[in-house]
């Protein structure tokens, strides 16, 4: 479409309150592009020749219809209307036709006749080769003449036009065709309002918009048809939401039975996620029961002691063995002697001392093992429970090893039974979403 029409529509699509894919898709349709290409940053105008103004001087007749011998028609060109009146058969309609087929280079009227002899009447059998010719008065050139003559044998529509070219009119006429006899206006009213609709659209020069429209009206009938086949899918999807146990399921199912969807809060839900069963640690039982069985241990080598830490008389022992290298008597009280005797009792207290402190140290390793052990607390409110009794460690190396071997099969349990349910619940939610 390379028109003011064209041009026109566009600015108002600039302008309407519509989507931007809206207004995109029609201009496309009307500048006659591939629908489904990017749209156009820069619309492109094409240039408004002005049209030529002009007003009809003269029609001349000769040999066409009734009219014989050269007859002439003047007027007083200029704005306005003209009536011309006469009897019948005074050359009216003749006239009339002649200004027609000299302008638009055919008669409708003849194209509805049934027989071909009809069709050929508009020729005068009393006379040679007709032709017609309209003088136009057209401001700042003069007259211009359009001239239209036939071959003894050609159609009405195969006359040959001169002058018409001057006037750059040959879109304008097949558009905006200027010429309703009265037997097409009463066809009009008879024929009905669809037929009517046909012929005033062009009248109104919006006939360029019927590609448009057919570009339009196909682009909706795939849109239809998609919309008919996402409907079936979409209730079918439904049905399977609705009856899911899962509870992202029953939130996407109050979303999908909105009268409008909220497709930006769909996909937030699709996109959440869950947690992943594995986020849950647990340690393996083989490394639960080594610890148990090491504070046993312990627990049993510190139940025998009763002194508090060793650590300084450990100092003072191997600095009193380091400083002893043979029989002399004590640097402290100067009246005991440190010989042999003294040096083996020292080293076997040393050695207690030292296997005690071993013991201590042994103990808390142990217990922050055990700590770690725990891990952080779960997300989820069910295994809250089990946690708290797990994470609720005993101080005492023997209570501890009672403690994991008692408590630990629990929460094993309780994390073993939450990841089948999360399994269980992803088998269900997974094909949804998939």
């Amino acid at each position: 479409m390379a028109s003011a029409l064209r041009d026109d529509i566009i600015d108002r699509l600039q302008t309407a309150d519509l989507p931007s894919e809206v207004a995109d898709l029609v201009e496309r349709a009307l500048c006659g592009d591939t629908l489904d290409e990017a749209p156009r940053r820069y619309p492109k105008r094409f240039p408004r020749p002005a049209p030529s103004r002009a007003w009809i001087n003269r029609i001349g007749v000769t040999g066409f219809r009734g009219v014989g011998p050269t007859q002439a028609l003047d007027l007083q060109p200029g704005p306005g209307l003209t009536i011309i009146v006469g009897r019948n058969g005074s050359g009216k309609s003749s006239f009339a036709e002649a200004l027609e087929v000299a302008l638009a280079g055919s008669v409708r009227r003849l194209h509805h006749m049934k027989t071909r002899e009809f069709r050929s009447g508009w020729r005068n059998a009393h006379h040679g080769p007709p032709s017609v010719s309209v003088t136009l008065s057209v401001p700042g050139r003069g007259g211009v003449v359009v001239r239209r003559t036939w071959e003894d044998d050609a159609e009405i529509d195969a006359g040959a036009a001169d002058g018409l070219d001057d006037l750059g009119w040959q879109d304008a006429i097949r558009t905006w065709r200027p010429f309703l006899g009265y037997d097409e206006l009463a066809g009009l009213v008879a024929e009905g309002p669809a037929h009517v609709f046909d012929a005033v659209f062009p009248l109104l020069g919006l006939d360029e918009l019927r590609a448009g429209l057919e570009h339009l009206a196909g682009r909706r009938r795939q849109f239809a048809e998609r919309r008919k086949i996402v409907k079936l899918l979409l209730d079918g999807f439904r049905s399977r939401v609705a009856a899911s146990p899962d509870a992202r399921a029953q939130a996407l199912a109050e979303l999908l039975a909105a009268r409008k969807l909220d497709l930006d809060a769909i996909d937030r839900l699709l996109d959440a996620g869950e947690d992943v069963p594995a986020a849950v640690v647990t340690p393996e039982s083989a490394v639960v029961a080594a610890l148990a069985h090491g504070l046993d241990e312990v627990a049993d080598r510190l139940s025998l002691v009763h002194e508090p830490d060793p650590g300084l008389a450990i100092e003072l022992l191997a600095a009193a063995l380091r400083w002893q290298q043979a029989d002399a008597d004590c640097p402290v009280c100067g009246t005991g002697r440190l010989d042999e005797a003294w040096r083996a009792r020292t080293q076997c207290v040393l050695a207690e001392h030292r296997a005690i402190a071993a013991a201590r140290s042994r103990r808390r390793e142990l217990t922050d093992w055990a700590r770690r052990l725990v891990g952080p607390k779960p997300q989820d409110p069910s295994l809250e429970p089990a946690w708290n009794r797990w994470s609720d460690q005993p101080s005492s190396p023997a209570a501890l090893a009672r403690h994991l071997r008692t408590e630990f099969p629990v929460w094993e349990a309780a994390v073993l039974a939450w990841r089948a349910a999360r399994v269980e619940a992803e088998a269900g939610w997974g094909p949804l979403v998939a």
